[in-house]
């Protein structure tokens, strides 16, 4: 299983992906995450590579959390 991709792109908020995120990095896939507008839980954060985000009309259309995170303000390189 090992090497059959370069990238990960998981869209989700959750932090129970942390051993999944911590994985794929120590094989040397690049981790990236779509909270999904979500508050991302800090032990998941610390195992990114990335962050990426989907069309904010499909986070209005979909989510009615009023937490949503702004990527721009973070430190992960997209």
């Amino acid at each position: 299983y090992k090497h059959q991709v370069d990238q990960i792109i998981l869209i989700s908020g959750d932090s129970d992906f942390v051993s999944a995120s911590k994985l794929a990095r120590r094989e040397g896939i690049d981790f990236i995450l779509d909270p999904l507008g979500a508050t991302i839980k800090p032990a998941l954060f610390e195992h990114i590579d990335g962050l990426r985000s989907c069309d904010k009309n499909f986070y209005n259309s979909t989510s009615s959390k009023k937490n949503k995170v702004d990527i721009s303000k973070t430190n992960k390189q997209i």
